[in-house]
């Protein structure tokens, strides 16, 4: 016995395998299946092969692919060896119809293809089902760029081995998952179930007719009974379906103003308190708050606005986040300001205007904080306190002339040495004067910002010039979106919308690459005639301002 078994691995040591396949079968499980069912397709490959010389992509076109598993077994009859390798692909149809699973080729040898009916489900069935997949998303109209809530819940009933939750799929959209899953427990039909649910966030991209597909779950349930002493482990595999959706996404609008941003409600709120009294010097807190749905804290605009000449403003980080309230979405950016008044008086905070579109009207609108005044007196502590003279009262009456002896006045006069001690000591004291002062300057530099922003603020408009033309440079079409409008309004106090009268081969190279920024598809964007654009309006609108400034002297 041990002599054949040294013989047998003798000749799988020496012997020839040999490379070509001699045959490729397909098989399944089950035809017809119904729809959301798993069935099981295996290829049978008879000869030495790898298991990554299979190319199953195709089946990706027609049906959802699973796990799949392979395996290889030799045989020896007769001194002879044969190699077998297989492949168990297991397979979903989404809806129901006549389906052809197509030839696959390995080396020279093919299989042959398969027809297999797809059934639609029987919802006659009156018993609980074991598990339950159920979706729903908050609307199935939207534009480019407006974010959608998609909510998932797994109901599970049954003992799991393997489960896997797979999100859904649309071309011309970014899709991300909410946070983490949260789990709870319901009672449905009489059966209680352990409940997950998952959120995902869905932001179009494209306009048109969009298809999407819905979640996928896959998983494994458990047919072992829980209190058998004699487990096998048995299992059977299960595959759940959510229905598809058709979502109807519109275009940006040519005509709206500004940065894109469309919601069903915007809101705008400012808590600085304008019935108090300021000081000159004294820091006022200005807190901006932009609460915005169903949009992501990326699309939100900055909050940075331009306060004259009489303040000086210090802005913090904006703050962003986004939440979760019901099946809304909520993106929320809050923006604090120092703001530090330089001089009594009144003080006017422009008014603030956001536009934004709302997508149940299909109309533009306006989120806006009105024009306030800040009432500002100076600082009594910081002024300089006036010089008192003494006051020299005559006397009552005269004093007569001989009723007071005169007496001989002594003169000293002040000795060389002494004159040289207080010329140094008034030396001394000016310089610690002087040093104190220097002390106090340097300190106050140290503590206020290297250069307050302001929109009047000639340094700082040129920088926001410079990162302009940078990131048209550097071909950044989101970044040039955002970039744009503040520098419009900083430099100029215009909204693009003014353009379409000022520079309207400016405006519309901007709109369309705006519309670029929400599309996956890469735009034809002109980024050299864009800046060459740029450099012609700052030209043309210095050369207008020269000409105001000249015609006051005539």
């Amino acid at each position: 016995m041990v002599t054949r078994i040294l013989i047998t691995l003798l000749l799988l040591a020496i012997s020839p395998i040999s490379q070509a396949i001699t045959s490729l079968s397909a098989s399944l499980d089950r035809n017809p299946a119904m729809v959301g069912e798993t069935f099981t397709l295996t290829l049978t490959a008879n000869g030495e092969v790898e298991q990554g010389d299979l190319d199953s992509s195709a089946l990706l076109k027609q049906f959802i692919v699973g796990q799949t598993s392979f395996s290889d077994s030799t045989r020896i009859v007769n001194n002879k060896i044969s190699r077998q390798t297989s492949w168990a692909i297991r397979l979903v149809a989404r809806t129901a119809g006549t389906y052809t699973i197509p030839s696959f080729v390995i080396g020279n040898v093919a299989s042959d293809p398969i027809t297999i009916e797809i059934t639609k489900h029987n919802s006659n069935a009156a018993q609980p089902q074991q598990i339950k997949l159920e979706a729903d998303i908050a609307s199935e109209q939207a534009y480019v760029g407006q974010q959608l809530l998609y909510t998932v819940k797994l109901y599970i009933g049954v003992n799991l081995q393997r489960a896997q939750l797979q999100s859904p799929q649309l071309e011309g959209a970014d899709i991300a998952q909410l946070s983490e899953d949260k789990e709870s427990s319901e009672i449905v039909d009489g059966v209680r179930y352990r409940v997950i649910t998952r959120q995902y966030s869905i932001r179009p991209t494209l306009p048109g007719s969009l298809e999407l597909q819905g979640a996928i779950f896959q998983g494994d349930i458990s047919l072992t009974q829980r209190h058998s002493f004699f487990s096998t482990g048995r299992s059977k595999p299960v595959t759940l379906l959510t229905d598809n959706v058709m979502l109807e996404v519109s275009p940006i609008p040519d005509d709206f103003p500004g940065q894109w941003l469309v919601s069903d409600f915007v809101v705008l709120e400012d808590a600085v308190d304008t019935t108090k009294t300021y000081k000159v010097g004294e820091p006022i807190t200005r807190t901006l708050t932009l609460s915005v749905a169903n949009a992501t804290p990326e699309q939100l605009p900055e909050l940075l606005h331009q306060y004259g000449n009489q303040v000086q403003a210090y802005p913090d980080q904006a703050q962003t986040k986004q939440t979760i309230q019901g099946s809304t979405l909520i993106a929320q950016m809050q923006q604090k300001v120092a703001l530090i008044p330089t001089q009594s008086g009144v003080i006017k905070l422009p008014e603030i205007k956001i536009p934004w579109l709302n997508s149940q009207t299909r109309e533009i609108e306006w989120a806006t904080i009105p024009a306030k005044q800040l009432q500002i007196v100076a600082d009594e502590n910081k002024s300089v306190a006036p010089s008192v003279t003494p006051e020299v009262t005559a006397p009552s009456s005269p004093m007569p002339a001989q009723s007071v002896a005169m007496k001989p006045q002594v003169i000293i006069k002040p000795s060389a040495s002494l004159i040289y001690w207080q010329i140094g000591c008034a030396i001394l004291l000016i310089g610690l004067i002087v040093t104190g002062y220097i002390i106090y300057r340097l300190k106050q530099t140290q503590t206020l910002p290297a250069a307050p922003v302001q929109a009047n603020n000639h340094i700082q408009s040129n920088q926001l010039l410079s990162l302009l033309l940078q990131a048209i440079k550097q071909q950044q079409a989101s970044e040039v979106a955002r970039l744009f409008p503040l520098w419009l309004k900083r430099d100029y106090n215009l909204n693009t919308v003014q353009l379409a009268d000022i520079a309207p081969e400016l405006l519309a190279q901007y709109q369309s690459l705006a519309q670029s920024c929400y599309s996956s598809h890469s735009a034809n964007i002109n980024f050299s005639g864009l800046t060459q654009l740029i450099k012609q309006f700052v030209s043309d609108q210095h050369k207008k301002n020269k000409n105001e400034l000249g015609g006051l002297y005539h």
